[in-house]
């Protein structure tokens, strides 16, 4: 559980950075984002389960599926779509 959240705080740092190294090059943020977006939505899920089987926080883990989730996937969308473009 401990890897799942300190997950969260690498993901938007990683994401950041590679977006900086770049910005031209729109394929190597893009792909970072995606890749990013994907891996936080399964880890916010993966961390949801092992809180219903550590502690009896249903209502916490409902919040993080329905709020960090969608959030997560929406960047991996947009990073994903080739009419989005970079301001």
């Amino acid at each position: 559980m401990a890897y799942l959240v300190s997950l969260q705080f690498a993901i938007p740092g990683i994401i950041g950075l590679r977006g900086q190294v770049a910005p031209p090059i729109q394929i190597l943020w893009r792909a970072s984002f995606t890749f990013a977006g994907v891996a936080g939505a399964a880890g916010i899920y993966l961390l949801g389960r092992s809180l219903i089987k550590v502690t009896s926080q249903a209502r916490l883990v409902h919040l993080f599926w329905w709020v960090a989730v969608p959030i997560y996937l929406l960047i991996a969308a947009v990073a994903a779509s080739p009419a989005s473009r970079a301001c």
